[in-house]
Formats: structure tokens, sequence, C-alpha cells
């Protein structure tokens, strides 16, 4: 399994400004993850969107989503084999790969 290579948690979802949208840094010393703006391609302006503030939060909690799925096929694995849970364990497995950037399946789950 590929470790990895992300900004490890926790990440801080940062008020907007004049200049920005939301963005997010690192907690430890405030590197800038991510930005979340659009910028209206006629008046330069920072535009908002309806959802801003939920997606950068979404984002924002990256990390901890990532441990809790790991923990999760972890204790999915140990409890049974059992088919009803492969569903699960396909769309975890997908989600942890994909955030790791391996390939993976995108299933219809």
């Amino acid at each position: 399994m590929t470790e990895t290579k992300f900004t490890p948690a926790p990440w801080t979802l940062n008020n907007k400004n004049a200049n920005h949208g939301y963005y997010i840094t690192d907690s430890d010393d405030f590197e800038t993850i991510c930005d979340l703006y659009f910028i209206h391609p006629n008046t330069k302006n920072v535009v908002n969107f309806t959802n801003s503030e939920a997606n950068a939060n979404l984002i924002a909690s990256a990390p901890e989503m990532y441990k809790a799925l790991k923990i999760a096929q972890s204790v999915i694995h140990q409890l049974t084999q059992d088919s009803l849970y492969d569903n699960a364990k396909e769309i975890i497995s997908d989600s942890l790969k994909r955030a790791r950037g391996e390939k993976w399946e995108r299933n219809t789950h």
C-alpha cells in the first residue's frame, strides 16, 4: 500500500477576506494547502458561490476522513469476510486509493 503524501491533519479553514475566497492551511505553520475562490472573468472580482463554505469545510476535513476510512476498512476486514460487506469494502478501498493518487475503479456502488 502506498503511503500518503498529503499534508498531515489538522487542516484549518480560514475565513475569506477581500482578496480571497476561503483558504485552508495546515495548523502547524499555516502553510496554504488550498485556495477556494472564483474570479469573475468580466469584473475580475472574487465571486462567492452558495456552497463555497460547505465545500471548503469538506476539503478541510479530508485528512480526518481519510483516517476514519482506514479505520473502517480495518474494522470491516477484521469483523467479517461476509459478502454483505463487499460493497462497503470496495467503496472504502477506492476512496483511499483515490486520495493517495493511485489508480482506482469507478464502480457504481
